[in-house]
């Protein structure tokens, strides 16, 4: 039985992943709150790296499942985490490679790595994040990389794509009611597989899959890791031909 181009993805993605995670100091059982825990003990930027790009790999199987069940808004909305997740990690990766590492990436990891809950007291309390704006972090890979676009107009583009996401979290109306018709017309609260609503997330999620083998590639980069970054590379030529696009239009 022949596998998926998108499987072929998650494979590679899964063995660069690895690759990649065996290039850091691993976890470590530590005592968090009282209880025992992994955790890197370092807290490096590269492992902030490698944990964002655990949460891309598995948010992205995720997806997969949720688009062939119909659940496109849902898919909509985990679509802005794995957003969310990829500026993040070039905005990481970015200050290795260019050797520009600012108070803005500094803040973020020491955010990045807090724990969730204050326990020194009777009630354990959510402690509070310093989150780095989201703006802060877009207009930093804007100027870091143009993709043959001025700066504004990058980060004019990234908001604009992140904000149709945004729409799948917040709930408007406008969105719900993408979820009504049939005949007779019904919300449909199942799923909406069969339907062109599923066609049009099945076609936007191959950039999601392609996007993320960038990711990896661009990880690699900042890793010094040449080998996996041109394998990466050319896969991704491979992925783009088997999609059907031309991604190497601006």
């Amino acid at each position: 039985m022949s596998i998926s181009p998108r499987e072929v993805a998650l494979r590679n993605m899964d063995v660069a992943l690895n690759e990649l995670i065996g290039c850091v100091p691993q976890p470590r059982e530590v005592i968090v709150n009282g209880d025992t825990a992994y955790r890197y003990v370092e807290q490096t930027t590269e492992q902030a790296i490698v944990l964002k790009l655990v949460r891309y790999v598995g948010g992205l199987r995720a997806c997969q499942l949720l688009l062939d069940r119909g659940f496109v808004q849902e898919l909509g909305a985990l679509q802005r985490v794995l957003t969310d997740i990829e500026e993040d990690v070039t905005f990481l990766s970015h200050s290795i490679i260019f050797h520009n590492s600012t108070d803005f990436h500094r803040r973020f990891l020491a955010t990045f790595w807090q724990e969730e809950f204050d326990v020194s007291n009777t009630r354990p309390k959510s402690i509070a994040r310093d989150m780095v704006p989201r703006s802060k972090i877009r207009a930093y890979n804007a100027n870091a990389r143009k993709f043959g676009l001025d700066a504004s107009t990058t980060i004019e583009v990234i908001h604009t794509v992140s904000s149709v996401y945004s729409g799948f979290v917040h709930a408007p109306a406008c969105h719900i009611m993408d979820l009504y018709g049939g005949h007779p017309p019904s919300f449909h609260t199942n799923g909406m597989p069969g339907t062109s609503r599923q066609k049009e997330h099945d076609e936007d999620l191959w950039n999601q899959y392609y996007r993320g083998i960038l990711l990896m590639a661009e990880t690699a980069t900042a890793f010094g890791h040449q080998t996996l970054q041109d394998q990466l590379i050319a896969f991704a030529r491979q992925f783009s031909a088997a999609a059907g696009q031309d991604y190497s239009r601006p």
